[in-house]
């Protein structure tokens, strides 16, 4: 039971400095478009930050397997929705691409670690 309130403290703290990675942190560029729109940096902004908040909150369900399957799934899904579907500066020098994303990579795999970590010692525990 203790090792299951860690595992949850530990993903609640992930999960918050994550969901404040792009805009605290480790802040993206706000510059905007020639229309005045918005770069598509910082709407992966807001996908990281709302996925951080679904990191922390998933900590709170009762069904730990649901739970840290969907943890890990949201945190991959910072990396993958930026690159592949929102984007990103084409520019590497920008905060997005130097500052930003590397730290959210780093959070990315300590979430997927806790998470997989979790669910191999419930396993074990045989969900216990």
């Amino acid at each position: 039971m203790k090792s299951r309130k860690i595992f949850t403290l530990v993903n609640i703290i992930l999960g918050i400095v994550l969901a404040l990675s792009p805009f605290i942190l480790f802040p993206v560029c706000n510059m905007l478009k020639s229309d005045g729109s918005h770069m598509g940096c910082w709407y992966s902004g807001i996908f990281i930050t709302s996925m951080g908040i679904i990191i922390a909150a998933l900590s709170f369900v009762k069904w730990r397997f649901i739970a840290d399957v969907l943890a890990a799934g949201a945190a991959v899904a910072c990396w993958l929705v930026p690159h592949e579907i929102i984007g990103l500066c084409a520019d590497l020098s920008h905060d997005c691409q130097a500052v930003m994303m590397p730290a959210v990579g780093v959070l990315i795999i300590l979430v997927v670690i806790v998470n997989v970590v979790e669910l191999i010692m419930n396993f074990v525990k045989g969900g216990k």
